[in-house]
């Protein structure tokens, strides 16, 4: 069953000069890690990805390209009731809140256990290398556990950090849950942490291709749910500067399935 969809901006972590835009508005299903854009430190290097579409690129860039990477974790199916006694909840992994983020700090969790939560619902702020962000929400329903307080450090992304519940009621059988011993399908990504979510290619040197330093922007996950989202429009334009915070473009995602 797939719900409504939530529409999230893809905000920059670094400065730059957007050079290319690889998936215009409008492209649909584009799987995280695929390659959408390119961003380079000078505003003089733009005119030389005129015609750059990915191929041919010095490895350092077209290596995410040759092989797309696996989707970024997502959070666990919500769980049926088995021998553990717990009621149907969703384990929250850490989010790729970035394309270059593969671990975080917890600032401060703006939910705390047994408030309801709405999309668009702040849950926590993390801190990447980067900046800070505030994660938001996709699904409606009560925080039963904290897994990860404010203060913890270097969470990999994949990483269970919270459980949510479709009932109040249901907030109680989670006091003393560790992500231990919970049901297969909720376990499941604590017992084999996913490697982390695809990052943008480093910077690459000038090569045989002659395309100076350069970063690919690759299609982050937004949600702990995301595996593939939908560009509805592009706030930023082949040619503008960007800032840390600007908004690249709006992504559509499904909340859940």
């Amino acid at each position: 069953v797939e719900t409504d969809k939530a529409t999230i901006e893809w905000e920059a972590q670094e400065e730059g000069y957007l050079a290319k835009i690889l998936k215009g508005a409008g492209s649909k299903d584009i799987a995280v890690g695929t390659p959408v854009a390119v961003l380079v430190e000078e505003a003089g290097s733009v005119s030389a990805f005129k015609n750059f579409t990915g191929e041919g690129a010095p490895a350092a860039t077209a290596a995410p390209a040759a092989a797309p990477a696996a989707p970024a974790p997502t959070a666990a199916a919500p769980a049926k009731p088995s021998g553990a006694s717990f009621p149907p909840h969703q384990v929250l992994n850490m989010p790729s809140l970035s394309p270059t983020m593969s671990q975080g700090n917890i600032l401060e969790w703006k939910k705390k256990v047994g408030d309801s939560v709405a999309p668009g619902d702040v849950y926590c702020e993390v801190e990447t290398d980067k900046a800070t962000i505030e994660w938001e929400a996709q699904e409606e329903g009560y925080l039963a556990k904290i897994l990860k307080g404010a203060g913890s450090k270097d969470i990999a992304v994949g990483t269970p950090v919270a459980v949510l519940v479709e009932e109040a009621g249901s907030v109680s059988a989670f006091k003393n849950f560790t992500g231990e011993g919970a049901p297969a399908a909720t376990a499941a990504p604590a017992a084999a942490p996913a490697a982390p979510a695809p990052t943008a290619a480093a910077p690459a040197k000038p090569s045989g291709a002659s395309f100076p330093p350069h970063q690919v922007l690759n299609m982050p996950s937004l949600s702990p749910t995301m595996s593939q989202g939908n560009i509805l429009e592009w706030k930023k334009k082949v040619g503008d500067s960007v800032a840390p915070g600007d908004v690249y473009c709006e992504v559509e995602t499904d909340k859940a399935t």
